[in-house]
């Protein structure tokens, strides 16, 4: 019943909002569908199970990865857990995630079926570790997600000029939270900058409707990259938004998606992300007494350290189950 209430509130929500919702929705879908036909190599489009099995079964290695693949909500759906997997076929993971710190109890059998039938496991966050080691009693690498793997230069490739030419703060919220739209905005007024930001991220928020000065709705994954490249400061609730800040070495500041307590809480991934760079004073816990300092610069030397030696070690997993 909560379900079908979510979708009718959600269904009435979208009734309400206004046509360039829809347009920038529209224009934002057409933009990703060009990113990706242009940059990624697919197989064709499987429906059901039965013709996913048909496209892997002349391949040698399936690897599942990254992103939050094995959230309990993934996992019930069967997917991604590829028991559905021809027997021959290698199977193995690059930097899954859980999504979450604890394993709801009465799905940790099926979670060890499936996790068994792994040839080769690595995770993202240091609470994936947590949980194998609880689940299958073993100790498996924490690798670095995907966009890491590439390094600054490379994501400067597809990038084209600098999309606002003043100095400006991005701000890019996939959470609910009011007073993070808040927050920013008196920043921005404080130092005289800006507010640039892309709206209605997962779905439409009447939150999000007057807090940017610039609105980028419909931008590309391109775009995306350009706008933090170029931002002042970067205030984000997104995992990807802070992974993109760090390759290029912005000052950023991230809030909590959801709340410390909710059962669904996925901030996990972002703390073990900031944990692991030495970046946990970037999280802002505090509204009331966070220190926001302009002029104050993230030590990035000491960053690309440990970015370059989780890089080695990543790859170096990576050549290892592909062989």
């Amino acid at each position: 019943y909560k379900c079908i209430f979510k979708i009718i509130h959600r269904f009435i929500i979208r009734k309400k909002a206004d046509k360039k919702y829809y347009f920038d929705i529209c224009k934002r879908n057409e933009s990703f569908s060009l990113f990706i036909k242009k940059y990624c190599n697919f197989t064709s489009l499987c429906s059901n199970v039965s013709q996913l099995q048909e496209v892997v079964g002349s391949f040698n290695i399936l690897m599942i990865g990254s992103d939050q693949l094995w959230a309990p909500s993934d996992v019930i759906r069967n997917y991604h857990t590829l028991v559905w997997a021809p027997k021959n076929i290698k199977k193995v993971s690059y930097a899954t995630s859980f999504g979450v710190e604890v394993i709801p109890n009465f799905l940790h059998k099926k979670y060890c079926r499936f996790l068994q039938k792994m040839d080769v496991i690595s995770v993202r966050e240091i609470s994936g570790r947590k949980i194998l080691h609880e689940i299958l009693k073993k100790n498996v690498p924490m690798v670095m997600d995907p966009t890491l793997l590439l390094e600054k230069e490379e994501w400067e490739n597809i990038l084209d000029e600098r999309l606002v030419k003043e100095e400006y703060i991005f701000a890019f919220f996939l959470g609910t939270k009011k007073e993070h739209r808040d927050f920013v905005q008196a920043v921005g007024r404080k130092y005289g900058l800006k507010v640039v930001s892309i709206l209605h991220v997962e779905e439409f928020q009447e939150i999000d409707k007057e807090y940017a000065d610039i609105t980028y709705n419909s931008a590309t994954p391109a775009e995306f990259i350009n706008l933090i490249k170029y931002a002042s400061v970067v205030f984000t609730d997104s995992f990807h938004a802070s992974i993109f800040s760090i390759i290029n070495e912005r000052k950023f500041y991230v809030f909590n998606r959801y709340d410390v307590q909710a059962k669904n809480s996925r901030n996990t991934r972002v703390d073990s992300l900031l944990d692991t760079l030495g970046l946990s004073n970037q999280k802002i816990l505090d509204l009331k007494n966070a220190n926001i300092n302009l002029s104050s610069n993230i030590d990035y030397i000491a960053v690309k350290e440990k970015l370059e030696l989780w890089r080695l070690k990543s790859n170096s997993y990576l050549k290892q189950i592909l062989l």
